[in-house]
């Protein structure tokens, strides 16, 4: 049986997942420029993840082994830069930006 906690996670990322293009977009206009909103998203996000990593201590791993990756692995952080540069950028021209 699922865990009740393991679906409140799941449901809180999906409506994250689905509000931040919309708040990349406010953030967008604010800075009049989709991609200086993008580069602010993913680097607080660059920074959480690495914050932790660093005080969870789990998954291990080492950093250096980047280089015994494949070349396409980068494949997954080229898409994620997509989806958010992008997201903001539809969001913008769609006129769906309505906060603030």
């Amino acid at each position: 049986m699922v865990h009740f906690g393991y679906i409140v996670v799941a449901v809180s990322i999906g409506v994250l997942v689905s509000l931040q293009p919309s708040i990349n977009a406010v953030m967008a206009r604010e800075l009049s420029s989709s991609l200086l909103a993008s580069t602010i998203s993913l680097s607080v996000s660059f920074c959480l993840i690495m914050l932790a990593w660093r005080l969870l201590g789990k998954g291990g791993g080492d950093i250096s082994q980047i280089r015994d990756l494949p070349w396409w692995i980068v494949i997954g952080g080229a898409a994620g830069m997509v989806f958010v540069v992008g997201g903001s950028a539809a969001m913008m021209s769609m006129a769906a930006v309505w906060w603030t």
